[in-house]
């Protein structure tokens, strides 16, 4: 125990770090790039003598940091709302490439003439355009694919999630 602090004063008065040690300019520039996601160390958060009564710089600076934490923890509840959403647009999205691709397919797979006939140019092309049948398949196939896994994966995070926004 340095100082001769006993046990209640070590843990109220912490060891400090050199990164709490470092200078903020929030008072002066409270838009300055950068400090947004920095937080006051933790003597910073002691009523020393009730300096927040005594000195109106202190409550200044104490409503600066208490209104960059409210502002952090609001954009992050944003963050997340637009993560859910996000989630389900990547979900339909596969989901749109696949049915687009199976529409290839049978749009490419159809040889038959408005009035029912098949051309002798159809049945050239429909041996050409197995390949194109197969490749459109594949490609409905694997988007249909990441839909699941997109949908499956997404549900496991929003069962993790204890909040109700997803």
């Amino acid at each position: 125990m340095r100082l001769g602090m006993n046990a209640s004063e070590m843990i109220r008065f912490q060891p400090l770090t050199r990164a709490q040690l470092s200078v903020t300019t929030a008072r002066i520039d409270p838009s300055l790039r950068g400090q947004r996601d920095s937080s006051l160390a933790w003597f910073w958060s002691m009523d020393v003598q009730a300096d927040g009564k005594v000195a109106n710089g202190m409550n200044e600076f104490y409503r600066v940091h208490w209104l960059k934490a409210k502002s952090r923890r609001d954009r992050w509840r944003e963050e997340r709302i637009l993560l859910a959403s996000e989630m389900e647009w990547t979900e339909w999205f596969f989901r749109h490439r696949a049915s687009r691709w199976k529409a290839l397919a049978i749009e490419t797979s159809d040889p038959a003439l408005p009035d029912g006939h098949i051309s002798v140019e159809s049945e050239l092309n429909i041996r050409h355009s197995q390949g194109h049948i197969c490749y459109a398949l594949k490609l409905e196939s694997m988007w249909s694919r990441l839909a699941q896994q997109a949908a499956l994966q997404f549900n496991i995070v929003k069962a993790d999630d204890p909040s109700d926004i997803f």
